[in-house]
């Protein structure tokens, strides 16, 4: 299912401002791709949930499970765009 905790994290979008130096510009790069591999796991435990749900027959597994891979899907995008669309002052 998909919590609330995971949806204001993924609106967050782990956003740090470049400021004074080259620091702010790698921690935004490193918080970025950090949380690029935590949302491709997310991605992965998901679609393993949707398999067994389907399995054991549980209803309604097909709306939940859209909604919880599209979250994983759109806060991956958003990170991608947020690590390669970077630019530092140098």
């Amino acid at each position: 299912p998909v919590t609330i905790e995971r949806t204001i994290i993924g609106a967050k979008a782990f956003h740090c401002p470049v400021r004074d130096g080259k620091e702010w510009f790698h921690l935004a790069m490193v918080i970025s791709a950090i949380a690029i591999v935590v949302f491709l796991a997310l991605t992965a435990y998901d679609t393993q949930k949707i398999r067994e749900q389907i399995y054991d027959g549980v209803a309604d597994v097909e709306i939940t499970g859209a909604l919880s891979l599209y979250l994983d899907f759109i806060n991956l995008f958003m990170n991608l765009l947020s690590l390669f669309g970077a630019k530092s002052d140098d």
